[in-house]
């Protein structure tokens, strides 16, 4: 607590304020950028998933949050300053993922649109403000999804029939999903779904529960997962709904919507990829990629697996080209990234090879026709590049000022081992051998034997329930006083050559017998070098990140809206 009181106190001490100089929408300002409203309610929505309301959450943990996200903004302006933002491999991986991210939106935009309306989705988000409640049964089928029957189709069906029949005339639906469900959970709940909004179960089966009334026993519905038997028990107003809610779930439902259209929109994909080729005139160059497969094959054999193997001739071989356009061997290892020792064996294969070419080249036609059409000012697309950068470009300036920054050479190293032996030392472990059983009863008869001087090995042979250590005699080997719990702890207690009375431990009983002690012995610097070097570069790091973050507080300045921050 008193550490948290600390790091609150960092950031207010930082710069009081009722939030002069910033943004009326905004919650802190970290040099010159700010933390907004809905940026800040978005990371309070991960970690309090679940509630519809934040004005409960505790201001403490409210500004814990907000301090997180503070260090980063801290973090993200240094980046800046030293000029990170022009990294090749940042670069690289934003054009990446600007890519994917565009090619989706491309995807959505004249394929999905095209088949989902825009009413569609509102009508589908409306139907969320009900609920029902209801029972099922699953009469699953070889075939089925996750199905273990074996029952072919027409017997679960005829199944499903015949215990309609038995719902009907009086039996519990709950005693016959016990009997006779297929879904797994049906042991626990006897069926019971509880309540359900639209959209939380698969198409035809939320078609028929949501078209019953209370009461209601519904014929076989199939789905991919089999035949379903579905009594409504209750319909009532969804107390979760929000109407306000529908821009935050249009994707999410467009997209489960989509589901039942992916044969169709496949078809439309490719006629459009199709189209779109013939009109760009795209074509792939085979003898120039038969070429650049050659010089792959003979790096390879060398071990040449970077792109710093590769001289700018052959990094500038083109292997596609489109009117506008051209692909070249440097776009391809843009691709890979630094990917490119794991795909080696595509540079190798000439068939994967041309497919990546392909691939990959007609997806920058496709990043094109997006941005032609407008879609990288897409609000969504714009937001998780901003939040790639800060993620990425954060990585990048600590590496920098805090990773690169910790050098330990051996006399450091050998420093830090002598004033502290004590860490590198192999603890004192003792020989234990066991017999272990569960019945109370007769592991005080075998203590008893053993005691009294019984071939210890016999006893293990005898009773011992434990398969792996019954094969290897009882003999745990050395051990240490933490390493088996309550046995190593007992064996210490005992002392060397000695039997124990029963101990409790894993829901049985042991009796053990102990052998020799081995004392306890520090290492040499040279077999402890690689735990020295990794405990003393921990502490280093640790050091160096609380003097850097301190830095960076000294260097920013932050801006806290504390009024806005409780009104949330």
């Amino acid at each position: 607590m008193y550490r948290l009181f600390i790091v609150l106190m960092l950031i207010v001490a930082a710069v009081y304020m009722n939030g002069c100089g910033i943004s009326d929408d905004a919650v802190a300002k970290v040099g010159g950028n700010e933390i907004k409203v809905d940026q800040f309610k978005a990371e309070l929505g991960k970690r309090f998933r679940g509630k519809t309301s934040f004005a409960d959450v505790d201001s403490a943990q409210k500004m814990t949050l907000l301090n997180r996200m503070i260090l980063t903004q801290l973090k993200v302006n240094a980046a800046y300053d030293l000029g990170l933002d022009e990294d090749e491999s940042l670069k690289s991986e934003l054009d990446d993922q600007k890519g994917k991210l565009l090619g989706n939106k491309y995807f959505e935009r004249i394929i999905v649109d095209k088949l989902i309306s825009e009413e569609d989705i509102k009508a589908s988000f409306e139907k969320q403000k009900e609920e029902v409640k209801a029972s099922h049964i699953l009469l699953s089928f070889k075939g089925a999804s996750r199905s273990k029957a074996t029952r072919t189709k027409e017997e679960s069906k005829k199944l499903a029939e015949e215990l309609i029949l038995k719902i009907k005339s009086g039996q519990e639906l709950s005693d016959l999903a016990q009997e006779y469900s297929d879904d797994p959970s049906a042991k626990k709940n006897k069926g019971d779904l509880g309540y359900f909004s639209w959209g939380k179960m698969v198409g035809k089966f939320q078609d028929a529960a949501f078209s019953m009334q209370p009461g209601d026993i519904s014929e076989p519905v199939l789905t991919n997962y089999g035949y379903h038997i579905i009594k409504v028990e209750d319909r009532r107003t969804n107390p979760k709904f929000k109407e306000d809610d529908f821009e935050k779930q249009k994707f999410q439902i467009k997209r489960k919507m989509y589901s039942t259209f992916q044969d169709t929109g496949r078809k439309m994909w490719e006629a459009n990829t199709e189209k779109l080729k013939e009109d760009k005139d795209f074509k792939i160059l085979d003898e120039n990629i038969e070429k650049f497969n050659g010089i792959a094959v003979e790096k390879d054999k060398a071990n040449l697996v970077k792109t710093s193997d590769y001289t700018d001739e052959e990094k500038n071989i083109l292997l596609a080209e489109w009117n506008g356009g051209k692909f070249l061997v440097k776009d391809l290892f843009n691709f890979y990234g630094n990917r490119l020792d794991r795909v080696r064996k595509n540079l190798t294969n000439k068939k994967a090879l041309k497919k990546d070419i392909e691939n990959m080249a007609f997806n920058k036609i496709i990043v094109a026709e997006a941005e032609s059409m407008g879609l990288h000012k897409d609000k969504d697309i714009s937001e998780r590049l901003d939040q790639l950068i800060e993620q990425r470009i954060s990585k990048l300036v600590e590496k920098k000022e805090i990773n690169d920054k910790i050098k330990v050479d051996d006399d450091v190293l050998m420093k830090y081992y002598e004033e502290n032996k004590k860490e590198f030392a192999t603890p004192a472990a003792i020989e234990i051998w066991e017999v272990y059983v569960k019945d109370e009863k007769l592991a005080k008869k075998i203590a008893k034997l053993a005691k009294s001087g019984r071939d210890f090995e016999k006893l293990v042979k005898k009773y011992s329930e434990d398969v792996y250590y019954k094969k290897k005699n009882g003999y745990l080997g050395y051990k240490d006083e933490r390493s088996r719990g309550p046995i190593s702890k007992k064996a210490f207690e005992l002392g060397e050559g000695n039997i124990s009375d029963p101990v409790k431990y894993r829901g049985g009983w042991t009796i053990i017998k102990t052998g020799k002690i081995k004392p306890e012995a520090i290492k040499s610097f040279d077999d402890s070098r690689q735990k020295v070097t990794s405990k003393l570069r921990s502490q280093k790091l640790r050091e160096r990140r609380t003097e850097w973050e301190k830095e960076l507080r000294e260097k920013y300045t932050v801006t806290i809206n504390q009024d806005l921050v409780n009104t949330i």
